[in-house]
């Protein structure tokens, strides 16, 4: 979730892999981040948020950490994984590691950017069973989440498109 398609620039791609550092709690990662500037280190913050929040399921019971697990590579050690719905999936949590510029995710190939997979995740049945415009009001009604993606993303706020680009 944390990479960029090669039409982002170098600065954006090196957000999410400093995302990534933050998320893992690398010592140093924050001040790199600050580096960047303060609407990328803005949206990293806000990704990272949204990783963690369980709002992004169906039962407010799981997050993209619940699988991709910092402390253990960004996976979650199982062989198959588990959804929302207690479902078991047909596959395993994949790691987050140099994804910047793949533009194939999932088994199939289905998704061709970070954002498109982060999507299918949330609004997939057997995983965080969500609906992103159901996702969208809860989020807009939450003042930090409201201010911050104003912030990032001026004139559009939280929308489908900018909580996927956040978390991608």
């Amino acid at each position: 979730m944390f990479g960029l398609g090669s039409h982002v620039s170098a600065a954006r791609r090196g957000a999410s892999l400093l995302a990534l550092l933050a998320i893992a709690g690398c010592a140093g990662a924050s001040s790199f981040v600050r580096a960047s500037g303060p609407t990328i280190a803005a949206e990293v913050a806000l990704g990272k948020t949204l990783f963690f929040d369980t709002r992004l399921s169906s039962n407010d019971q799981m997050s993209c950490a619940t699988c991709h697990e910092p402390e253990r590579g960004f996976t979650d050690g199982k062989r198959f994984s588990t959804g929302t719905t207690g479902t078991v999936l047909s596959r395993h949590t994949p790691h987050l590691f140099n994804l910047a510029e793949n533009t194939s995710f999932f088994r199939d190939g289905r998704a061709t950017s970070l954002q498109e997979q982060a999507r299918m995740v949330i609004e997939n049945p057997d995983e965080l069973d969500n609906d992103l415009g159901a996702l969208t009001s809860t989020l807009s009604l939450l003042p930090y989440y409201r201010d911050a993606f104003e912030f990032v993303y001026p004139g559009r706020g939280v929308e489908p498109n900018t909580i996927t680009r956040a978390i991608a």
